[in-house]
């Protein structure tokens, strides 16, 4: 890679830290009492659409610290509800 193209090839963890805050900041916005509103997604609600979101951030993070994918995807992700 040139240094020209390494100076324009964004960093993959840096990119996931700007995302994880603007997800951040959009989640807090959301109330408990949302959770169960629909989306412009007919099959998911507002909870589902939060539990896909931040799943698919953990399975990038995942991804990108080299930690196997495979038994995320076979156990699922954790609920947002709940606590770590």
């Amino acid at each position: 890679m040139t240094a020209a193209a390494a100076a324009i090839t964004p960093n993959p963890v840096a990119l996931l830290k700007q995302t994880t805050a603007r997800t951040k900041a959009v989640i807090a916005g959301v109330r408990q009492s949302q959770l169960d509103d629909p989306t412009s997604c007919a099959q998911w609600n507002v909870h589902g659409l939060l539990n896909h979101l931040i799943g698919g951030l953990e399975f990038t993070a995942a991804g990108i610290a080299g930690i196997p994918t495979a038994p995320m995807l076979q156990s699922g992700f954790a609920d947002m509800r709940r606590q770590p």
